[in-house]
């Protein structure tokens, strides 16, 4: 399966608006839908403080994809949920190699848009990502 065809499961039922998978050290891009605009450093500085468990450092500073800054909403092992009234929102799940950021515009719902990413994040874990 290519990195697009993950990116068609997150974002082919509009629970997902729009999605990238970035290498989880490198933060180098390996797919992203054509309207995300988001940046390989922002992408490794959300690892980076996920994989410490750094919640306090997430809360205060909040979430910046796409150069907006998201207020941090919940963290649990399995992934981090951020949203911006008026905005939107999104979650973020790391593999043992990859990270995994879908966005959802205002007026959708955090919660299919997380248990969507859940899904994709468990098959890429079954194929050794």
């Amino acid at each position: 399966m290519s990195w697009g065809e993950f990116l068609t499961r997150l974002t082919d039922d509009g629970k997902v608006s729009r999605a990238a998978i970035y290498g989880k050290v490198e933060g180098s891009l390996w797919a992203k839908s054509a309207d995300f605009f988001g940046q390989p450093e922002e992408a490794k500085n959300i690892a980076a403080a996920f994989d410490k468990g750094d919640t306090e450092a997430i809360a205060s500073t909040g979430v910046v994809l796409e150069g907006v800054r998201y207020m941090f909403l919940d963290m649990n092992d399995d992934g981090l949920k951020f949203k911006k009234p008026g905005v939107g929102g999104g979650s973020i799940i790391t593999t043992n190699h990859a990270v995994i950021i879908a966005l959802y515009n205002d007026g959708m719902q955090a919660g299919p848009c997380y248990e969507k990413m859940l899904g994709v994040a468990d098959f890429m874990k079954g194929c050794g990502y």
